[in-house]
């Protein structure tokens, strides 16, 4: 089971405050007025496979590309390996506009450009000038990982972690090895609104749930919302079916149509399992929901806010920002607060829906995905089933 815990706001700034020796008139009363904090040296952090789909919101934040304010966290993009998507493609999607923007927004060109980041021939040649590591790239996620993992640098794995589970086993294996941080995942879970949903329920209790959620591609947007899901109800996923999607269009396309993922947990000792169901589709009047039931009546539910049409710092500073945070402390004190069990508890079940979509959406079990890969971006062309 998940042990993350939710901290309530008020306990929270209670105990900050406490932490801090702030007094009821709210001054520090051991406070140097001539003394000013010196904040850490910002962490020098190295992009492994930036390219037109990698998810740039969180380089954006850090590398500064095209943004007209302060950093908004500690750490700096100082080396940038582009993965030039342009030379694995041959499909008509890029003669499109869209994409030949999108590429020309992620090229080595534009990097060189709009920020300081210093762009390197091959990943290893950044080790020995990077504190810590971003692997946006998924395909190739245990080959980037493994030279930077030897050297004691700890990394942050983009969603999805890995494409099978062998390759998963062997970035964690590594991390152990070496004891070296490893994390990775999407940064729903890590929001205050879904945190005060996992503190209401009660697992224990928990009979079924329902969820609904944005989509858009499978291996972006489906992370996002069985993350949502394990940061509520924790581990124990038995088997996985997903209808709605045959698994046509490929990887990024922004046409993938709703899809309906079940899920079936194991519960020892019980006659009925745990089930839950998650609907994924392009547009809800919030970005992520929840509602749990529970035996006895109780019925827990929340969201997250649809954040159409909020500004970018706005954005920013409910999302991406408290996200970062925790990536930055990973990187600074070596410590992740995912297990093992955790990460890939998560990806076996990502690899189960999607074996239950190239399946025609049969039950899939999770002692069934051993063989099973998910979707390469590195495809020829978009319009054959992957």
């Amino acid at each position: 089971m998940n042990n993350r815990t939710s901290i309530p706001r008020r306990l929270f700034i209670g105990a900050a405050s406490a932490a801090f020796g702030i007094t009821a008139s709210g001054k520090l009363s051991n406070a140097q007025p001539d003394k000013k904090l010196t904040p850490p040296s910002p962490l020098r952090v190295g992009v492994l496979g930036y390219g037109p789909y990698s998810h740039y919101h969180f380089e954006r934040a850090i590398l500064g590309i095209g943004e007209r304010r302060q950093f908004k966290t500690n750490m700096h993009i100082s080396h940038v390996w582009v993965d030039d998507y342009r030379k694995n493609y041959t499909g008509k999607i890029w003669s499109s506009g869209r994409a030949a923007k999108l590429i020309a927004r992620r090229s080595p060109e534009y990097i060189l450009k709009n920020s300081d980041a210093q762009l390197v021939k091959n990943p290893e040649d950044m080790i020995g000038s990077v504190d810590a590591v971003m692997i946006i790239d998924f395909d190739i996620s245990a080959r980037l990982a493994e030279p930077f993992l030897i050297e004691g640098i700890p990394i942050y794995v983009n969603r999805p972690f890995a494409p099978t589970m062998s390759d998963g086993r062997k970035i964690m294996d590594m991390s152990e090895s070496t004891s070296t941080a490893v994390f990775t995942g999407s940064l729903v879970p890590w929001i205050f609104d879904t945190r005060k949903i996992k503190a209401a329920v009660d697992r224990d209790k928990l009979f079924a749930f329902y969820a609904d959620g944005l989509n858009a591609s499978f291996c972006r947007y489906v992370p996002h919302g069985l993350e949502f899901i394990y940061s509520i109800v924790g581990s124990g996923v038995r088997r996985v079916r997903l209808t709605g999607w045959n698994g046509s269009n490929g990887y990024a396309p922004s046409t993938l149509p709703p899809i309906v993922i079940e899920l079936e947990y194991t519960a020892p000792g019980e006659a009925h399992p745990l089930r839950g169901t998650l609907l994924l589709r392009e547009k809800f009047p919030h970005d992520w929901w929840f509602r749990g039931y529970h035996t006895g009546g109780l019925l827990v539910e929340g969201g997250v806010p649809n954040h159409d049409g909020v500004s970018l710092d706005t954005g920013d500073d409910h999302w991406r920002v408290p996200f970062l945070n925790i990536i930055e402390n990973v990187f600074r004190t070596n410590k992740s607060p995912e297990t093992r069990d955790d990460i890939l508890h998560k990806l076996a079940t990502l690899l189960a829906a999607h074996k239950s979509a190239m399946e025609e959406g049969r039950w899939v079990g999770l002692n069934e995905i051993e063989n099973h890969r998910l979707p390469t971006v590195i495809i020829e062309k978009w319009n054959e089933k992957i």
